[in-house]
């Protein structure tokens, strides 16, 4: 039953309602708790759709010579770079992924109390969707920001978008990457 609270999943669901194709959707997509698996659910034939992890990159100082090993994998991390080739009118990819508590715990980090605490209230916003696509329009190619907030519902772990729109507006993100 413990593992029934520690995971949750998702799906992300990005649909071109528009009358054109989208091209070149490009976004950093910042979610409250870190994505230990992910998956292409729905991804239509000829549609390519990158869906990575934004990861720092690790540098290191040594004096009188040496070297660095990692020793682990690295963690499941909280940010990730979603990237989509092309989408046609009225298509949709599906990306789902599993969150889980289990390495905030593991490590006692909290976003409810110290540095973090009240980042994920107004104007602030530490969950959300940042990036842009390209369209044709009477023959020349024009570029469009997006910026969607994400809702976060703590007590059932729920993620939902609850807006997207083309500026920040009175949003003031956040960007945290949280590396352990």
């Amino acid at each position: 039953m413990q593992d029934c609270d520690e995971f949750r999943e998702h799906t992300l669901n990005i649909t071109n309602s528009a009358d054109t194709q989208l091209l070149m959707i490009d976004a950093r997509v910042q979610v409250p708790e870190p994505i230990i698996e992910r998956v292409g659910r729905e991804i239509p034939v000829g549609i390519n759709v990158g869906w990575q992890p934004i990861r720092q990159q690790m540098v290191a100082t040594i004096k009188g010579g040496g070297t660095v090993t990692r020793n682990r994998p690295p963690l499941p991390i909280n940010v990730y770079h979603l990237q989509i080739d092309r989408l046609p009118p009225s298509r949709s990819v599906e990306i789902g992924f599993t969150t889980s508590t289990k390495i905030y715990e593991e490590h006692d980090l909290s976003f409810d109390q110290g540095p973090f605490a009240d980042t994920d209230e107004p104007p602030h916003l530490r969950n959300f969707i940042d990036g842009t696509f390209q369209f044709e329009y009477q023959g020349a190619m024009l570029k469009k920001r997006f910026f969607a907030p994400i809702a976060f519902d703590k007590n059932a772990r729920a993620i939902s978008i609850m807006e997207v729109r083309e500026d920040f507006g009175e949003w003031k993100p956040l960007a945290l990457t949280v590396i352990l």
